[in-house]
């Protein structure tokens, strides 16, 4: 799978929405395909699309070549680093909008227009969702997987959102969890938390079972 293919899982039953579902770093849509086919055994009405990141993974060799939605060379997500308005701003803010302004292209040439589309991500590409369904599209509900985000701005748009996280992830530690989770409810952002107490840096049964409840619950209120 090539930069710009994408991996498509169509639901199985007519479809009533889409869920854009976003790769980690270095990771690639094929990656995710397993993920999004268990999902789509829990949701036989929606379906699912993985598109590639739109760069190249920074530390790819002639062995594995993966793709990204930003850098992250200057950003170490680990125990001791702070997601502080200065990080945000000085090492992730700029690339997100450019990152979601190139999303929001793909996703309105590639996603149907006339049923919801959902935002969807893991690690790297649940930062990227969080952005784009708060700043930059519509959605219909976010799902961030074992990710992280920083709210710096007014924000544009309210969807409901899921959030996931390994109690043990030594990539994203839990505590960048917390912090988004303490941002959005003080932004009044309708939230729903799952986390797995053994999981480490990956989505667990529980947490698909747990995403898949929430697109079920935000399809339904969206049609009351």
């Amino acid at each position: 799978m090539q930069k710009n293919e994408v991996c498509w899982v169509h639901a199985s039953l007519t479809c009533k929405a889409v869920v854009v579902f976003l790769h980690g770093y270095g990771g690639s849509g094929e990656n995710l395909t397993p993920t999004a086919l268990e999902l789509s055994r829990l949701l036989p009405e929606v379906s699912f699309v993985l598109p590639n990141g739109f760069e190249p993974f920074e530390h790819q060799d002639s062995f594995y070549k993966g793709y990204q939605w930003f850098s992250l060379d200057k950003v170490q997500l680990n125990s001791t680093l702070n997601l502080t308005p200065q990080v945000w701003a000085t090492h992730l803010g700029g690339m997100l909008r450019v990152a979601c302004g190139e999303l929001k292209e793909w996703v309105l040439d590639q996603c149907p227009s006339e049923i919801p589309i959902f935002i969807a991500g893991f690690s790297q590409g649940a930062a990227l969702a969080c952005a784009f369904g708060l700043y930059h599209f519509p959605v219909a509900g976010i799902v961030s997987f074992s990710g992280f985000f920083s709210i710096q701005n007014v924000l544009c748009f309210r969807p409901p959102a899921f959030l996931y996280h390994g109690s043990r992830d030594p990539v994203v530690p839990k505590r960048f969890f917390l912090q988004t989770q303490r941002e959005l409810e003080e932004n009044q952002i309708e939230l729903t938390t799952s986390v797995d107490m053994v999981a480490e840096h990956w989505i667990s049964d529980k947490g698909l079972r747990d995403a898949a409840l929430f697109i079920r619950k935000a399809l339904k209120t969206g049609k009351d």
